[in-house]
């Protein structure tokens, strides 16, 4: 039995014509062997919940497939009806995130083959075609109107991941780590806290800012602002993730001012990396990763360039004293990827017994 994971969409094209016996150089397939998913199908393969993951990224660039281990590959194909070929009865769905044009496909092959449905931003999870929603919000199982829905941890691969012990702390702040730089994220509030900070005390923070930037209002300002005020900012594009563990390992602090970005997952991964996190909007995220203030701080007025300066010093502060540790040991506790295949092999394991697919089994299992 497989474990079918449709990942991402990115620029497909309605085509047939791909060779699966090619190398794929998409960059979402690169990006999915470090991604925990490629860590969860593992362990899954590892401990008998299945027998074979197949992950299918859609997109016309550079088709083919990368192999993670004889059981286990990442395929991208140039359209959804490619993956038809490599479906069989009794094989799981699993879908991260959902795109308009894939109704049809699911609207078939979840008549015969369980589906379960991961949000991952997109807002598909009143599609019929889902037999489990799995939310990354909730602690219990809901039995839902629509679909029951389940407990999910986003999970962080944490072989790429991990803390470095003796790390020279070369940037005081991390603000946020990721792909992408834009209004929705904040950093650009950062920016001008910074501005706020040499102001009040006298000196720099020293920043560093990976991804790169989209044009977006507020975050086009953002190098003008720097070279204006002369902060000390480096900005290394957006990099490997091998490469960004190392980065994040530099830092002393996280920071994520943004408003728009649900459970963001450089703030997971600066938590397993062992940084204190400084947060705006608690909400963004699953109550833990606020909930323990010896690992994360709230910020109380994101919008106050000044307030932002006055906390964060205070919080550097504390951090040279010793006042924030543990956050390594609070992430695995509450969001390692072991929960997460725990979570999938529950589900997975009752739809291997169970060879049509129904919601009322799923149900009854909740009861």
């Amino acid at each position: 039995m497989k474990l079918i994971i449709f990942y991402s969409s990115r620029g497909a094209r309605n085509s047939q014509v791909w060779d699966a016996k090619a190398i794929s150089r998409n960059p979402f397939a690169i990006q999915y062997t470090t991604d925990g998913y490629a860590y969860v199908g593992d362990r899954l393969i590892e401990t008998g919940v299945v027998d074979e993951v197949a992950t299918f990224i859609e997109s016309a660039r550079h088709c083919g497939h990368i192999q993670i281990s004889d059981k286990h590959k990442v395929y991208t194909v140039p359209y959804i009806s490619c993956v038809e070929e490599f479906i069989q009865p009794g094989d799981v769905l699993f879908v991260r995130g959902g795109w308009k044009h894939w109704a049809p496909f699911f609207a078939k092959w979840s008549r015969d083959n369980w589906c379960m449905y991961y949000g991952a931003g997109t807002p598909r999870s009143h599609w019929a075609y889902w037999h489990a929603i799995l939310y990354d919000f909730i602690d219990q199982p809901r039995v839902g109107k629509e679909h029951p829905v389940f407990p999910f941890t986003k999970p962080i691969h944490p072989r790429v991941f991990f803390p470095i012990k003796d790390m020279e702390k070369e940037y005081e702040i991390l603000l946020n780590s990721c792909f992408h730089i834009y209004d929705k994220k904040g950093q650009y509030k950062f920016i001008e806290a910074a501005v706020a900070f040499k102001k009040l005390f006298g000196r720099d923070l020293s920043i560093l800012l990976p991804g790169g930037a989209y044009r977006s209002t507020h975050t086009n300002t953002i190098p003008d602002v720097i070279k204006q005020n002369k902060l000390n900012v480096t900005m290394p594009g957006t990099v490997p993730r091998e490469q960004l563990n190392m980065l994040i390992n530099k830092c002393k602090l996280y920071v994520h001012l943004g408003y728009g970005e649900q459970n963001a997952r450089s703030a997971l991964e600066a938590m397993r990396c062992g940084l204190p996190l400084y947060i705006a909007s608690p909400q963004l995220w699953p109550k833990f990763v606020s909930a323990n203030s010896a690992v994360t701080k709230r910020c109380s007025n994101p919008n106050s360039a000044e307030t932002v300066a006055r906390e964060i010093h205070k919080m550097l502060e504390d951090i040279d004293t010793g006042l924030y540790g543990g956050s390594t040991e609070y992430f695995e506790k509450h969001n390692s990827p072991e929960i997460t295949v725990t979570q999938l092999a529950h589900l997975i394991n009752i739809m291997k017994v169970n060879k049509y697919p129904d919601q009322e089994i799923l149900r009854k299992a909740l009861m």
